[in-house]
């Protein structure tokens, strides 16, 4: 089942196909948004550990909390890139 709260993952699967494709098509606009794609869901990733907290009564609550890391905004930073210089590339040619 697809958990909205985990969009990054869906990020990068989509990432990987336009990859993919962007290779068999050789279209190289295709293949830097892939890549970018790619690279935004896996800062994402990084910046959304697995967060926990006893709420007692044997009771354990988690959730993806955003709590940003040099390495995960890195990766945000250069997948944006790639995405909009892609994104350039498909439309100017």
């Amino acid at each position: 089942s697809f958990d909205l709260s985990l969009w990054w993952r869906a990020l990068i699967a989509v990432g990987v196909v336009l990859v993919g494709a962007a290779l068999a098509a050789k279209d190289r606009g295709v293949l830097i948004v892939g890549f970018g794609l790619i690279a935004f869901g896996f800062g994402e990733w990084l910046n959304r550990p697995k967060l926990g907290q006893d709420v007692g009564g044997g009771m354990y609550k988690t959730w993806y909390g955003r709590v940003p890391c040099i390495s995960g905004l890195a990766l945000d930073a250069i997948g944006l890139v790639l995405i909009a210089y892609g994104a350039w590339k498909v439309l100017v040619t």
